[in-house]
Parts: structure tokens; sequence; C-alpha cells
């Protein structure tokens, strides 16, 4: 069903353009809604380099979702850190996958080789240096399949090196569309779950050139075939730090 999604919105990407493609997507909402959420695998992509404190307290609060039939893909982007801690969590849970870049790829292409591996519905994205509240997964995932959506964000909570509530970006008040995302976007990524056929083209990937605003330009993309949902829960922690 995928080759048969990936060829249907190529073509109407190149026939009938961006907003063809949207149409196609629009009619796929049926196949998804009704559908029992627990069955449903979500990916987890989370790249790491160094920081090990950090990286383990992010994967602590993923091995303990509410939504159980997840797979975690810890990419290490050729860290020069001991991360042998890490281990104790590859032994004790099956669903925690240790993936390790031969070369520091930057935060987009440890990203994007967690998205080529995933077998998972779903892709959500988690940095290293963030986490997720316990129910997050759960919360969105079944925002998603219940209204049919792609693609989707939430709000979240600021917090500091000793774990102090900072403040709340209510972000998830708002949904993006092409090409209004281009004069604004406040989508954090660890905030973001998408269906996996909108990766079956390899050309949706993170950008690896630049290094800053590279999330953005991704969504930006994204949006071209498929609304970004906002739900307004807060379900994930974004860490502010030097």
């Amino acid at each position: 069903s995928s080759l048969l999604f990936y060829q249907k919105t190529k073509s109407l990407m190149h026939g009938a353009g961006y907003f063809g493609a949207e149409n196609y997507l629009s009619s796929k909402i049926d196949d998804l809604k009704n559908r029992d959420v627990s069955t449903i695998k979500v990916s987890i992509i989370i790249p790491f380099f160094n920081r090990i404190d950090w990286t383990i307290q992010a994967l602590k609060s993923v091995v303990v979702q509410t939504h159980k039939n997840i797979e975690i893909i810890l990419v290490n982007d050729h860290s020069t850190e001991d991360i042998s801690r890490i281990d104790i969590f590859i032994q004790n849970d099956s669903r925690v996958k240790l993936i390790t870049n031969k070369r520091s790829k930057g935060v987009s292409g440890a990203r994007n080789t967690g998205i080529d591996i995933a077998s998972g519905e779903y892709v959500a994205f988690l940095d290293s240096d963030d986490v997720f509240c316990s129910r997050k997964v759960e919360k969105q995932l079944l925002f998603m399949v219940r209204f049919g959506y792609l693609f989707s964000h939430t709000s979240y909570d600021l917090f500091g090196d000793s774990k102090r509530h900072i403040s709340t970006m209510m972000s998830g008040k708002l949904d993006y569309s092409f090409p209004s995302i281009i004069a604004g976007c406040s989508i954090a990524t660890p905030t973001v779950m998408a269906h996996k056929d909108l990766f079956v083209d390899k050309s949706f990937r993170f950008p690896e050139n630049i290094s800053i605003g590279e999330d953005v330009c991704f969504w930006i993309d994204l949006s071209k075939i498929s609304s970004c949902k906002g739900l307004v829960n807060r379900l994930t922690k974004v860490r502010v730090h030097g």
C-alpha cells in the first residue's frame, strides 16, 4: 500500500501539483479511522551525540509510554563518550534498537538514518535532551487516527537543567499548511508525529546541509502534501540550556 501511495502521490505532485497530492491524502483518512490504536506500531527516533545522562533520561521517558506498541531507534551520531550505560536498555527491552553512524552526520543526518530504518506505521521524534510525558504517544496517536491526520504536533513545556518549569508553549493551538507555514512556524521537533507514508519519497528528509532551522524547512516540505494539525495538549518537555 505504501508503494501505491507513493506512486499516486508522486504522480499528483508532478501533474496536479502539491495540492493535488494533498487531495489524494485526504481521501486516505477514512482508512485510518476506527482502527484499534493498540495494534498500531510507532517508531520513536532519538538521535544523540554524547550527553549520555540526558540521552538516558530521554530514553527512560519513552520506555514507560502507556502505548506499548513502539520501537525505539537510538541513533548514535559517532559519540566520543562511553555509551555503555545504554546497553542495559537494549538488553532489557527488545523494542530498543541502537544504530551507530560510522561518521558524524549531524542531527538531520541522524534523524534521517532513523527514518530510513523505521518499521512503524507512524514516526515520532525525540531529541536527546528532551523528554516525553508518559501518555504522549497514546494521546497523539489516538488524535491522529480518530481524525485521519497524517502529520501533527502538540503543545509543550520548557524546563531548565534543574528540571524547573520555565514556561508553557501552547503551539498546539495552531494548524499549519502550505504556503502560510513559511510566514511563521512554532513547531518543536519532539512534538511531531507523522504517518510513515509521508517518508516513502526519500526527497522528504531533514536537510543535511544546514544546522539551524533544518526542522522548520522539513515541516514546510511536508506541509506541501499534508497539513500539520495541532493538538493543544502539552505532551513533551523541551530542555532549555546553553
